[in-house]
């Protein structure tokens, strides 16, 4: 991917409010960030223009001042226990045609986090009709995502990839029509005499369990910053609790922290028993001051969790952080909540965190039954058919390596009234990284009816077709 969407920049010349530098217009062009000759970009913009195409002008400028305007309100002045997640679920499909066209036009103004989930689904779909694939009933469904579906178009979003990603490799397909309250299939797809109905069904992002258990994390965290800095202390953490934490006191941390928390010189063991194993080591403040003199660091990036956290800040690792700083916002980007720039950083803190509570893994580990059977009941009872499922890895190791589990014996074991030749299950991790603008990863879990394996079926849906994997799932890859 190119790094055309960055979590740091040099500190000369940047366009930041307030200060005597260039314009933002005169940086793109100085610095040549602004690449519309990337793959990306111009997979991103024949994107644009397939969907704005069946918008007024008139239209989007005001879905999109709109969606803007609701992202900022409530994102003003929030407790960080008491945010809301940073995008529009009112009209998500603008929010995320808004970060493409960001992206292509306006990196500097990137909201990189959301940005690195959204926008690899989006070039994926820009590439095949970069190559001119033609899917039958396409624009019908651009229509249904920008009109009824605006507020959750991932899994339609989905139906277009596999439906593109087959007549990538050479097969009629069209997209039917829903008709309720009669099942149908997603898909009809063809070639060579042989025909198949496909059915596409994409999980939700996260589990009920995973939201709440990040809530309780926010409650428990609420109040740490202000006890780390009135010590002075620029700490990171890493923190791993044993127990669920909706069982832990509120005051679980700050507690902790306000009675043991000596100066440290080097990592400190804090608690390590039934309930967590908390430790703590001081930030490098000097390399931190040192890089802050030439770079200019996005608030709340990867770049930024970096720089504080070290090797405790493992690539997809999460947890909050606390800075004291001076920056400012990008001219030009003074009414998104999105272009705030640190120049220099005045103390620091934040942490990693994870649950390994049995029941906590085992809550999180969701498997696919449910939506096999649903995908199942769509399908004709008396045509062969195949079926598409997607879900988003992001619960770390010890939870995907579950859920692989569960998948591989559901599949291993997989029996249904129709004839069902085929299921494929991806496995999709969309990384924030310091280096690029995103990262995707894709692993593939499949199935094959009595027949055998069929010729020709795409394997990837993210990745571009050929893609050589590297024999193992992705999340074994990661800390």
């Amino acid at each position: 991917m190119t790094t055309d969407a960055p979590d740091e920049l040099p500190s000369t010349a940047v366009p930041v409010a307030g200060n005597a530098a260039s314009e933002k217009a005169a940086f793109y062009e100085a610095s040549g960030m602004i690449r519309p000759e990337s793959e990306e970009n111009k997979a991103l913009a024949a994107l644009l223009a397939k969907f704005l195409g069946f918008m007024t002008h008139d239209e989007w400028s005001r879905r999109k001042a709109c969606m803007l305007e609701r992202i900022s309100t409530t994102q003003d002045k929030v407790a960080l226990k008491d945010a809301p997640a940073i995008r529009d679920e009112t009209d998500e499909i603008a929010w995320y045609l808004y970060l493409a066209e960001t992206a292509i036009s306006d990196p500097l103004c990137l909201e990189t986090n959301q940005a690195a989930r959204a926008l690899p689904y989006l070039v994926a779909i820009g590439q095949h009709l970069v190559a001119g694939v033609k899917v039958a009933g396409l624009d019908r469904k651009i229509k249904e995502v920008l009109a009824g579906k605006r507020s959750m178009p991932d899994g339609a979003l989905f139906e277009m990839l596999v439906a593109l990603s087959y007549a990538q490799s050479g097969w009629h397909v069209e997209m039917l029509e829903e008709r309720p309250p009669a099942k149908t299939a997603d898909l009809l797809v063809r070639r060579n005499g042989k025909s198949f109905f496909v059915e596409c069904k994409r999980q939700s992002r996260r589990p009920k369990y995973s939201a709440e258990e990040h809530q309780h994390f926010l409650e428990l965290w609420n109040g740490v910053a202000t006890v780390l800095r009135r010590t002075g202390q620029w700490l990171w953490f890493d923190m791993v609790f044993h127990k669920e934490l909706s069982g832990l006191p509120r005051d679980f941390l700050t507690g902790l922290l306000s009675a043991e928390l000596p100066t440290l010189t080097a990592a400190y063991t804090l608690r390590d028993d039934d309930a967590a194993t908390i430790r703590a080591r001081p930030i490098d403040k000097r390399a931190v001051q040192r890089h802050m003199a030439s770079n200019l660091v996005k608030n709340g990036s990867a770049m930024l969790r970096s720089l504080l956290g070290g090797d405790w800040a493992p690539k997809n690792s999460g947890g909050p952080m606390a800075v004291e700083a001076r920056g400012g916002r990008v001219k030009g980007c003074e009414n998104v909540p999105f272009g705030r720039w640190l120049e220099e950083i005045r103390w620091a803190s934040g942490c990693t965190w994870a649950c390994n509570a049995p029941q906590s893994i085992a809550a999180k580990a969701r498997d696919i039954k449910r939506l096999l059977i649903d995908a199942a009941r769509q399908v004709p009872v008396d045509q062969p058919s195949i079926i598409h499922i997607g879900i988003e890895t992001l619960e770390g190791r010890q939870v995907d390596n579950l859920r692989a589990v569960k998948i591989r014996a559901l599949l291993s074991g997989f029996k249904v009234d129709r004839p069902v030749s085929a299921v494929f299950v991806h496995s999709i991790q969309c990384n924030e990284v310091t280096d690029k603008p995103w990262e995707v990863d894709e692993t593939v879990d499949w199935y094959f009816g009595p027949e055998g394996a069929i010729e020709h079926l795409p394997k990837w849906i993210l990745m571009p077709s050929g893609t050589v994997g590297p024999g193992v799932p992705h999340w074994k890859l990661y800390p």
